[in-house]
C-alpha cells in the first residue's frame, strides 16, 4: 500500500531531481500509481510534497539521535544534531534547493516557520532542555535564527559540511557574545543602531 512517505522516497531517488512540480513528478511515477492515488496522497500538491519531505528530514534526525553520544555537553549535542541534519540535507541537496526555491509561494512560505520550530524543538529537547518559562521560546527562536542563516549560506554557496559547520559555529559564537549586550536599554539612537549591528552579526559577520 502506498503512503506519502513511501512515494516521497521514490521521488527522492529520481536523478536529476526534477523539482516539486506535481505533473512532472507524477509522470516519473505513473507506472507505480494512478493520478488519483497520487492526488489523494498529496492533496495540496507541491505544498503537501514539501511538507512530507520536511517530515522525512525530521524523521531521519530523530532516528539518528539514537546514536547521540550521551557524554556531550548541551552545546556539543546541539552541534552534533545540526551537523547530522545538514548531512541529511546535503544527501538530498537537489530536493533541498528546490524546496527553498519554492518559498516564494505564500502557502509554502507560511509552512517554513512551523518546520523550523519543529526542528529546533527536537534539537533542544534531545539536548536536555527542560525550561518552561520564556527561556523555552528564546532558546528555540535563537537557534532557529542561526539555523536559517546557516541554511541560506549553504543554499547560496553549496559549501561542504565542514564549511557549513564553521559558519554555524561562527553564528552561534556571535549570538552568545552579544546576548548580554542586547539587554542594554534602547534609550538613544546610538544604542538602537548598536543593537541592530549586533543582530546583523549573527547572520553575516565572519
Amino acid at each position: 500500500m502506498h503512503t506519502p512517505q513511501s512515494i516521497l522516497k521514490s521521488i527522492l531517488q529520481i536523478s536529476p531531481f526534477p523539482g516539486w512540480n506535481v505533473n512532472t513528478l507524477y509522470s516519473a511515477l505513473s507506472d507505480t500509481l494512478t493520478r488519483l492515488e497520487f492526488d489523494l496522497l498529496f492533496p495540496a500538491g507541491a505544498e503537501s510534497l514539501i511538507s512530507e519531505y520536511q517530515s522525512y528530514l525530521l524523521n531521519l534526525l530523530s532516528e539518528s539521535i539514537a546514536t547521540l553520544p550521551a557524554d556531550l555537553g548541551v552545546t556539543a549535542k546541539i552541534r552534533w544534531m545540526v551537523r547530522t541534519h545538514f548531512e541529511h540535507i546535503i544527501a538530498h541537496s537537489e530536493a533541498e534547493h528546490a524546496t527553498i526555491a519554492e518559498l516564494y509561494h505564500p502557502s509554502i512560505a507560511l509552512c517554513a516557520p512551523a518546520y523550523v520550530g519543529r526542528l529546533t524543538e527536537v534539537i533542544w529537547r534531545f539536548a536536555g532542555d527542560t525550561s518552561i518559562d520564556m527561556n523555552y521560546y528564546t532558546k528555540r527562536i535563537s537557534l532557529g535564527a542561526v539555523y536559517v542563516a546557516t541554511l541560506i549560506y549553504w543554499h547560496t554557496s553549496n559549501a561542504p559540511i565542514e564549511n557549513v559547520m564553521q559558519f554555524f559555529d561562527n553564528r552561534l559564537n556571535n549570538l552568545k557574545s552579544i546576548t548580554s549586550k542586547l539587554k542594554q536599554p534602547l534609550t538613544t539612537p546610538e544604542n538602537i543602531m548598536k543593537n541592530i549591528r549586533l543582530l546583523k552579526a549573527i547572520f553575516w559577520d565572519k
